[in-house]
C-alpha cells in the first residue's frame, strides 16, 4: 500500500524478464507473460490528458488571436500559459505530490483560467497606449491601475480551491491534486500578469511618447467585423425590448410567458436529473470474473467446468486475452478487452454491455454458490456495494433466512451479484485415539498419526538424485481410491510391531 503503481509495474515487468531468462538458461520450458498491468491504462489516460492539455492551449491561443487581434498581443499572453503552468511542477514537488491523471486534469482546467489576469492587464496597458503615453509609461500605469482588481479576482478563486487542500476525508484526498494545481496556477498567473506581461509589452511593442498606437492586421480583419456584428445584434435586442416595454398587453404577455417558461424548466430539469453516483466505473478494458464453488467441490471438477467457460470467453468478439485461477474454495479470472471497444465517449457503456455478456455465460456454469462478472472500476472501489447483517442463535434458520433475503434482494431492479458471506465449510473428520488400546498394542500416538497422514497425504519414502536434481518418493493411493469414507477408515488394517493385525477403528 502507498507504492507508486507505475514504478511497481515497471519493476515487476523487469523481474519477469529476468525470471524468463533464468528459466531459459536452466532449460525449463516455462515462459512467464504479463497478461494485464494497470500501468497500461494509466499510460493511456496520461497520454489522453496530455493531448487534451495541448489541444486546450491551442484553442485558448486561437481565441486570444481572434479577440486580441494582434500577433504581438497574442505572443505576450500566450507566453503566460507555459510560464504559469510549468511553475506548477515546482509546487507539486514541494507538496510531495506526483504527476498523475488528477493533477494533469487540473492543469487542463487551468489553461483557460491563467490567461484571464494577463488579458485584463494587457488590455489596460493598450488603453493607456492609445493615450499616447509611450510604452514604458503605459505598461507601468496599466499594470498598477488594475492590479488590485486582479488580486481580488485571484483571491476569490483561491478561496474556492484552497480549503479543499486541507480536507482530510476521502473527498479531500481525491480532489487535493486538482485543488493544488489550480490554486498554484492561478496564484502564479497573478505574479505573471503584473511582472512578465508589462515587461514583455515594453520589449515587443516599440512606441515612444506622443506616438499613436495602431491596431494590427488581425484586429482590423477579424475583430472589427465581430464587434460590428455584436453591435447590430445589441441594437436589435434593445429595440425589441423597448417595443415590448412600451406596449402594456404585450409586456404582460411576455412576463407571464417568461415566468411560465422558467417554472417549466425548473420542473423538467428536476425530473431529468442524472442518476446520483459516487465514482464512475470508467472505461478500463478489463472484466473480472468471481466464482465460488460449493464447499467440497474437487479442483478437477472446477477445472472441467471452467475449461468449458474459457472456450466460450475466448470465442467472444473483442476479447484479447484472458486468465483463470482455480482452487477448491474460489475460482476467478479476467478478460482483457480490445482497447478500441473501451475507447471513445461510449466506451463505459460498451464495457458494461460486454461485462453483462460474460456474466450470462458464467450463470450457465453448474455447481457454484454464486458467479458474476464485473468491469474493473477505474478506482479501487466504486462504492456501489452494501451489506446486510443477519444475527441469531440458530445456524440453520440463519441460512434459510439468508437465502430468502438473497432471493428478494436479487429481484430489485439494478441489484447484481447478491451473495452470502457465511459458509458452513467442509465437513471435518477427527481421529481420537483410545490410549489404553494403543498402549496394549504397543503403538504410540506419533505412529497412529503417521498412519492417518499416510492415508491422506501419502508416505514419504526418501529422495532420489537425478543428475543433481533431487526427486521426492512418496507412496500414495491410486487416484481413483483417494476418497475414503468413515467406514473405510474404521475397517483399514493396521499391523503392529509384533506382526499382529488389527483395524484402525
Amino acid at each position: 500500500a502507498g507504492a507508486n503503481v507505475v514504478e511497481a509495474c515497471n519493476l515487476t515487468a523487469k523481474r519477469v524478464e529476468e525470471l524468463n531468462q533464468e528459466l531459459l538458461n536452466r532449460g525449463i520450458p516455462i515462459n512467464l507473460k504479463i497478461v494485464y498491468q494497470e500501468v497500461d491504462y494509466i499510460d493511456e489516460a496520461m497520454r489522453l490528458v496530455k493531448s487534451n492539455l495541448a489541444f486546450g492551449a491551442v484553442l485558448a491561443v486561437a481565441v486570444l488571436l481572434l479577440f486580441l487581434g494582434s500577433a504581438r498581443s497574442l505572443l505576450i499572453v500566450a507566453i503566460s500559459i507555459p510560464v504559469s503552468l510549468v511553475s506548477v511542477f515546482i509546487v507539486l514537488k514541494i507538496f510531495g505530490r506526483s504527476i498523475n491523471i488528477i493533477s494533469l486534469a487540473g492543469m487542463a482546467f487551468a489553461v483557460g483560467m491563467v490567461v484571464d489576469n494577463s488579458i485584463v492587464v494587457l488590455e489596460n496597458i493598450y488603453r493607456h497606449l492609445t493615450m499616447r503615453k509611450g510604452v514604458f509609461k503605459a505598461a507601468y500605469d496599466g499594470a498598477s491601475e488594475v492590479w488590485g482588481a486582479v488580486l481580488a479576482s485571484t483571491l476569490t478563486t483561491l478561496a474556492v480551491f484552497v480549503p479543499i487542500v486541507f480536507i482530510q476525508e476521502e473527498a479531500g484526498q481525491m480532489f487535493r491534486d486538482i485543488a493544488i494545481t489550480i490554486s498554484a496556477s492561478i496564484a502564479l498567473s497573478l505574479l505573471v500578469s503584473i511582472t512578465v506581461i508589462p515587461t514583455l509589452t515594453t520589449l515587443l511593442i516599440r512606441l515612444k511618447p506622443g506616438e499613436e498606437y495602431q491596431s494590427g492586421f488581425f484586429h482590423r480583419a477579424l475583430f472589427k467585423p465581430i464587434v460590428l456584428l455584436g453591435k447590430k445584434m445589441s441594437d436589435a435586442y434593445s429595440g425589441l425590448m423597448e417595443w415590448i416595454l412600451h406596449n402594456s398587453p404585450v409586456s404582460i404577455f411576455f412576463r407571464v410567458l417568461i415566468i411560465a417558461g422558467v417554472g417549466w424548466m425548473l420542473w423538467y430539469s428536476g425530473k431529468t436529473l442524472p442518476e446520483k453516483d459516487y465514482l464512475p466505473y470508467g472505461n478500463v478494458n478489463m472484466v473480472f470474473m468471481l466464482i465460488e464453488p460449493v464447499a467440497g467441490t474437487p479442483v478437477e471438477t472446477n477445472m472441467r467446468y471452467m475449461a468449458e467457460y474459457e472456450k466460450k470467453i475466448v470465442a467472444m468478439k473483442d476479447v484479447n486475452r484472458n486468465f483463470l485461477v482455480f482452487s477448491s474454495r474460489f475460482n476467478g479470472g479476467g478478460a482483457i478487452i480490445e482497447k478500441e471497444l473501451a475507447a471513445g465517449q461510449r466506451g463505459e457503456v460498451k464495457m458494461a454491455v460486454k461485462s453483462g455478456e460474460m456474466g450470462r455465460e458464467i450463470f450457465e456454469i453448474p455447481g457454484y454458490r454464486f458467479a458474476f462478472a464485473m468491469q474493473r472500476p477505474i478506482f479501487r472501489s466504486a462504492n456501489k456495494t452494501f451489506e446486510v447483517e443477519i444475527t441469531g442463535p440458530d445456524m440453520l434458520k440463519l441460512k434459510s433466512n439468508a437465502l430468502d433475503l438473497i432471493g428478494k434482494i436479487s429481484g430489485i431492479k439494478g441489484v447484481h451479484s447478491v451473495r452470502p458471506e457465511f459458509k458452513f465449510g467442509n465437513p471435518e473428520l477427527r481421529f481420537i485415539p483410545r490410549r489404553e488400546d494403543a498402549a496394549r498394542l504397543n503403538m504410540g500416538m506419533n505412529e497412529i498419526g503417521e498412519i492417518i497422514e499416510s492415508l491422506n497425504a501419502g508416505k514419504y519414502l526418501g529422495e532420489f538424485n537425478d543428475q543433481g536434481e533431487p526427486i521426492d518418493f512418496v507412496l500414495v493411493q491410486k487416484k481413483d481410491d483417494n476418497k475414503l469414507g468413515l467406514e473405510d477408515y474404521r475397517s483399514l488394517p493396521v499391523w503392529t510391531d509384533e506382526g499382529m493385525m488389527t483395524h484402525l477403528g
